[in-house]
């Protein structure tokens, strides 16, 4: 039960507590966020702060257990033939079972992330969301995820193109997606995002597909007519042998054994999904980002990235009502006094806010 006094944040909690765990929650909390009120009752409350910090951090850990969980779920099963069927991640008439499978998780889990920002036609709200999906992909990378931290940053960089919610970020969450934009720059055959992957070695590790296409396809492109031969039917003597069992093993280390784990969703996550799902399936400006299909991009500059990716999208993020005045949110409206926030600068005020510890979770 939360002890609300007179601060108008605390009896909205109080008032909906029993929300947090519905599919709803989310919208309610960022339509919420954009009422100067509230905004002014969290800065000048102690308790208030710590609240809205475990909600957003409720919220952060709900939208990366969804992706975690049906990007993994989706992977589960893919065997050689999903692998070694490269044609299959850029070309929809060409993919396997599971590889039409995993496409499909893939444009619900966009259309989920596009859907959470553009929502809200109060900039404030956007601002707010858009922040915390940096956090998500912090999360993801936590647990190893990287299809999906790359998803979400690839998802951020195509709508931030039009939305420009970089620009009014608290400096320590912008440099995060800075950050994230540098971590999945395709410079140097996206040399970042493996140095990482490399050096955070871990048997959870989700390599993203894209990433998996591009190793296996200059094999591809080497056996030519070959490609379709199983490695059992080719002899050692023959001019191809040793690609043909270099593709084999690339793709064996890909090939996960069944693990049984569980899959499954909390109902309100569960919920969430479906109806993501049911939305997805009824638009026709959802597309998969070429990026998670193997595309080749010559690009090499985050900027050029920004560009890039979003063209691979048919989204009109230029909405009629899309506010035009800049949000004070972090500068101005949920920053507390200097004395209430012990002295410390904006930037390492929210620094701390927003920082995740080694629990996954937001610090205070």
């Amino acid at each position: 039960m939360v002890a609300t006094g007179n601060n108008v944040f605390l009896a909205w909690l109080k008032k909906h507590e029993k929300l947090n765990k519905e599919d709803s929650f989310p919208l309610t909390w960022d339509t919420m966020i954009a009422d100067p009120s509230m905004q002014k009752a969290i800065a000048g409350s102690s308790k208030a702060r710590i609240l809205y910090s475990y909600v957003e951090n409720a919220i952060a850990r709900d939208h990366a257990t969804l992706i975690d969980r049906k990007l993994r779920e989706a992977i589960e099963g893919f065997g050689y033939e999903d692998y070694v069927n490269t044609e299959g991640f850029a070309k929809a008439n060409k993919r396997t079972a599971k590889q039409q499978q995993y496409a499909a998780v893939y444009g619900v889990l966009e259309w989920y992330i596009k859907n959470d920002i553009l929502q809200h036609t109060n900039r404030d709200s956007r601002l707010n969301a858009f922040r915390r999906w940096i956090t998500v992909a912090e999360l993801l990378l936590k647990r190893h995820n990287y299809d999906g931290a790359a998803l979400v940053g690839f998802y951020l960089v195509a709508l931030n193109t039009d939305l420009k919610c970089d620009n009014e970020l608290p400096a320590a969450c912008k440099k995060k997606y800075d950050d994230l934009l540098t971590l999945i720059s395709p410079c140097g055959n996206y040399k970042m995002l493996n140095q990482r992957m490399a050096a955070y070695k871990h048997p959870d590790d989700l390599m993203p597909m894209f990433l998996v296409s591009r190793q296996i396809t200059p094999l591809n492109d080497v056996l030519g007519e070959e490609a379709n031969r199983d490695i059992n039917d080719v002899r050692p003597k023959e001019k191809l042998y040793r690609c043909h069992k270099s593709r084999h093993e690339l793709i064996k280390k890909f090939i996960r054994k069944e693990s049984n784990k569980d899959f499954s969703l909390p109902e309100h996550l569960n919920k969430t999904f479906h109806r993501a799902q049911y939305y997805w399936k009824t638009s026709s400006k959802v597309e998969i980002p070429a990026a998670a299909c193997g595309r080749q991009d010559s690009s090499n500059s985050v900027k050029s990235l920004k560009n890039s990716v979003f063209s691979l999208f048919r989204i009109n993020t230029q909405v009629a009502d899309r506010p035009v005045t800049s949000s004070q949110l972090y500068s101005k409206g949920l920053l507390p006094s200097f004395w209430s926030r012990g002295g410390r600068s904006p930037e390492n005020y929210w620094d701390r806010m927003f920082s995740i510890d080694s629990q996954n979770k937001i610090l205070p």
